[in-house]
């Protein structure tokens, strides 16, 4: 398969994992802005970048909300005078590397944009909107009308080919189960088929292409990387976190579920670039909060700010926890039944009519776990 036209759309360059390139690009080289020079001020940490092998690929994972933790990290290490030569991006990875690909001498304007009020409420209404796309069979629970006037803002009709800086997308097609990679062409309809989280916005319907969030095959890029011929990867990884207390309620669960994909895609990704001979330099800026609430962007660009300078500093980033051990299991496994008890129990003290009005058919309470007996999660689940 190779570049393919819509009728009615500009033509979009991609490559899959299961076709050939579709682009006639010339091979990845090393930018003469890669590092800092000898002739420019020794920041502190120029040791970090110096030590980066050039054709430098710095890939940004997905992770919603979590994303302005990357950012921040981003910026930081722009600041400090690393000049990636490309830069792929997955998901909220796309939407920050888009960014950072067409504005380089301009990167605290992407602190900006997470700061904006219209991002803060680009999901409100999301469950509303899950009852109204079960009621109407529709494909998402939100339109792509906030979205797509985002990009308008920060991307216009900008396409790959005028980007500063060398700027590849994943996403996924529904049709084929191929993983898609954009490098030319305009580039926000990539950034929004990479970013369609699948339920929550609708699928972008690209040429013979029904694509979503990329993060559902690949939410690192590191595969992609290695193979456009990267030497050096810094990869931001903001969709994992320790996963130190049991989950509790629907969401947890569905949360925690993909947590684990992502971890397990992560370890495939290291050992790939470990295979290639191709250093891979991780660095973890999850703040823990929802994907879902783009509410504490101020708080999360400060934190990815704080973990940056940790790592250019040359400080070993706290790693994640590694699984606990079987006794610390068990425990786990009694906390979740004790809280699962406690929410049945305070479901069947409520009378039917509330009951029926708070939960539907009464089979599925989802108390907020604030609210219930806190539990020392590596102590007696049952003291």
């Amino acid at each position: 398969m190779g570049r393919w036209r819509h009728p009615c759309r500009p033509s979009f360059g991609w490559s899959s994992r299961q076709g050939a390139v579709g682009t006639n690009r010339p091979p990845l080289r090393p930018a003469s802005r890669t590092l800092l020079t000898m002739d420019e001020p020794a920041a502190a940490p120029a040791f970090r970048l110096a030590a980066l092998r050039p054709p430098v690929a710095l890939a940004l994972s997905g992770g919603g909300a979590r994303g302005a933790a990357q950012a921040g990290v981003a910026i930081e290490l722009i600041a400090a005078g690393l000049r990636p030569d490309l830069i792929i991006g997955t998901s909220i990875g796309a939407w920050n590397g888009a960014w950072l690909a067409a504005h380089p001498d301009d990167v605290e304007s992407l602190a900006t944009w997470w700061l904006d009020a219209e991002v803060r409420r680009i999901f409100r209404g999301m469950w509303l909107g899950y009852a109204g796309a079960l009621a109407w069979r529709r494909s998402a629970a939100l339109s792509a009308g906030r979205v797509d006037h985002l990009l308008g803002r920060g991307l216009g009709d900008m396409t790959f080919e005028e980007l500063p800086v060398r700027l590849v997308i994943g996403a996924a097609d529904l049709l084929t189960a191929d993983l898609v990679y954009f490098d030319s062409g305009p580039v926000a309809p990539a950034v929004r088929a990479s970013s369609a989280i699948p339920t929550v916005l609708p699928p972008v319907a690209l040429g013979d292409r029904l694509l979503v969030d990329g993060g559902i095959l690949d939410n690192f890029g590191v595969h992609e990387a290695v193979r456009r011929g990267a030497r050096s990867i810094i990869l931001v990884d903001v969709s994992t976190y320790d996963l130190v207390q049991p989950p509790v309620g629907l969401g947890e669960i569905f949360d925690r579920s993909t947590v684990i994909a992502q971890v397990h895609q992560r370890r495939r990704s290291a050992a790939a670039a470990a295979g290639a001979g191709v250093p891979m330099h991780l660095i973890e800026a999850s703040n823990g909060e929802s994907p879902l609430d783009f509410q504490h962007a101020a708080a999360a660009l400060e934190h990815g700010r704080a973990v940056a300078r940790a790592w250019l500093a040359g400080e070993a980033l706290p790693p994640l926890r590694p699984a606990p051990p079987a006794e610390e299991r068990v425990r786990l496994l009694q906390r979740w039944r004790v809280l699962e008890e406690q929410l049945v129990a305070r479901m069947s003290a409520m009378p039917l009519w509330r009951r029926v009005a708070q939960y539907g058919n009464g089979s599925d309470p989802a108390v907020p776990a604030a609210d219930l007996e806190p539990i020392d999660p590596v102590g007696d689940a049952a003291g």
